[in-house]
């Protein structure tokens, strides 16, 4: 199955709130944290030097991965360029 009709379900179990792409964020969405009450946004980086899934939550922010992305079953910043998903949201490298 493809990776983004994965995510699509996923999101649609998931996400508190779908939000538009703008021109650095795409697939952005919110989402309740399990362990408290807070709501981080989720969305891909396509500015050319970062090409990556990131996370609000203070564990993205200071080591490139979290929880979180786990659970979406999407890679952080911390395993490099995500090249496969920037050409699904056909972004040039």
């Amino acid at each position: 199955m493809n990776e983004l009709v994965v995510l699509k379900e996923k999101l649609r179990k998931s996400a508190i709130q779908v939000l538009p792409d703008d021109t650095r964020y795409k697939c952005r969405f919110d989402i309740r944290s399990s362990s408290s009450n807070r709501i981080y946004r989720i969305s891909f980086d396509s500015a050319a030097g970062a090409l990556c899934w990131k996370c609000s939550c203070p564990g993205c922010i200071r080591f490139g991965d979290c929880k979180h992305l786990k659970a979406m079953n999407l890679p952080g910043r911390k395993y490099g360029k995500s090249v496969e998903w920037a050409r699904r949201f056909a972004i040039n490298e």
